[in-house]
């Protein structure tokens, strides 16, 4: 494998690192603006993995994550997956981490007890070439689509599916992007 395709680690954090940093920086400037007070949450989630390119036979997602929300119904999330899946070729149980940087937008009104939630990210995922190992990452993005339940002032559950498209190679046209979906269940603590 040529290692101008591969993305190191280092970069991989730096990269989120920065992108932290900006939506920090844009976030406060919006809520000074607003006049709406920062929230952080956390979440925990769990799902079913969905293989729409073909190499898994499926399998099951856990994962967590955290987000700053500059206003009711905006979120500055980071999310971190471990897809727990079977390999169709070599007929064996193998795991891979993904990790997104994105927005979740909260659709409705305000103080309304469910709505409707709309994701966009960037991520990084696996080099899935690299059969077996998946040490490698590559960038890429998802989008999701769900329903987020407000349980208490602080606890919401998250309901949602999102499609991931990880870039695996621009120079190969075979499979130039790897396709997975996920169905997510999450509850979120926000502080």
């Amino acid at each position: 494998m040529d290692n101008i395709s591969v993305m190191p680690m280092h970069f991989i954090r730096n990269l989120i690192l920065l992108l932290l940093i900006a939506a920090l920086l844009n976030s406060s400037t919006l809520s000074q603006q607003s006049k709406s007070k920062l929230r952080f949450s956390l979440n925990v989630q769990s799902g079913a993995f969905i293989d729409v390119t073909g190499n898994f036979k499926g399998g099951y997602i856990i994962g967590g994550g955290a987000g700053l929300s500059t206003s009711e119904l905006l979120e500055i999330y980071t999310e971190f997956n471990v897809n727990i899946v079977k390999e169709k070729l070599a007929d064996a149980n193998v795991d891979f981490n993904d990790y997104s940087l994105g927005t979740r937008f909260y659709l409705g009104k305000v103080k309304q007890k469910v709505k409707p939630v709309i994701e966009t990210a960037i991520g990084v995922y696996p080099d899935f070439k690299d059969r077996i190992e998946y040490k490698y990452y590559r960038p890429g993005m998802n989008l999701g689509a769900g329903a987020s339940f407000n349980i208490s002032k602080n606890f919401d559950i998250l309901t949602k599916a999102k499609m991931h498209f990880a870039i695996v190679s621009m120079w190969d046209s075979d499979d130039p992007i790897y396709v997975y979906s996920g169905i997510y269940v999450s509850v979120k603590y926000t502080f």
